[in-house]
């Protein structure tokens, strides 16, 4: 997994969630910044765990 995708894909959400005014950009900006945390335990877990 790239180093920089978790961090890329949650800074996307947030710039989802506080550029859009619907509550359908917020839930899409929430849900990529929890697929962005998500992402990066698993890459931390997993370099913490060789």
């Amino acid at each position: 997994m790239d180093d920089v995708l978790p961090a890329a894909i949650a800074f996307a959400g947030g710039s989802v969630s506080l550029s859009s005014a619907t509550d359908a950009g917020l839930v899409i900006g929430l849900i990529l910044i929890a697929v962005g945390t998500v992402l990066a335990v698993a890459y931390a877990s997993r370099r913490l765990g060789e």
